[in-house]
C-alpha cells in the first residue's frame, strides 16, 4: 500500500499495517480507524473521552463508571456520590434512567425521589395516599 491508500483505508487516523490491517493513533477505534469516543480531541491523552467518568470501548462508544450516565458518562442521578455505591442515588428511594433523572418507588417523588405522599407507608398499598381521596 502506498501513503495515500494508507490514509484512506485507516480514515486518515491511522496506519495500514501489510496485512491490510490498520493501526489505530490514539484515541480512534475501529477495524478503519474511524470510530472515536464521545470527547475526544485530536492529540490530546483519551483522559478527555467519556467526560473522564467512563472508558472508551473498541466501537467507539463509553462503557461509564458507577454513577454515570448518557452516551458521553456526564450524566448522573441526584444523590451520586464518586466512588460510592450506586445506593445513594435517588435517595434510595428510586433508579436512574440512562437519561440521569431518577424513576422515583410508588408512594415517592421529587427529582430525587425524597418525598413522599402524604400517608405513604413503605411495603403497603398505597390505598392510603392522600387519605384515599386523590393521587400523589
Amino acid at each position: 500500500f502506498d501513503g495515500s491508500a494508507s490514509a484512506s483505508i485507516c480514515s486518515g487516523h491511522g496506519s495500514c499495517n501489510g496485512d491490510g490491517t490498520c493501526t489505530c493513533a490514539a484515541g480512534y477505534r475501529g477495524s478503519d480507524c474511524s470510530k472515536h469516543c464521545p470527547g475526544h480531541v485530536d492529540g490530546a491523552a483519551d483522559s478527555t473521552v467519556c467526560s473522564s467518568n467512563g472508558t472508551c470501548g473498541a466501537d467507539g462508544t463509553c462503557t461509564c463508571a458507577a454513577g454515570y450516565r448518557g452516551s458521553d458518562c456526564s450524566k448522573h442521578c441526584p444523590g451520586h456520590v464518586d466512588g460510592a455505591a450506586d445506593s445513594t442515588v435517588c435517595s434510595s428511594k428510586g433508579t436512574c434512567s440512562s437519561a440521569g433523572a431518577c424513576t422515583c418507588s410508588p408512594g415517592y417523588r421529587g427529582s430525587d425521589c425524597s418525598k413522599h405522599c402524604p400517608g405513604h407507608v413503605d411495603g403497603a398499598a398505597d390505598s392510603t395516599v392522600c387519605s384515599s381521596k386523590g393521587t400523589c
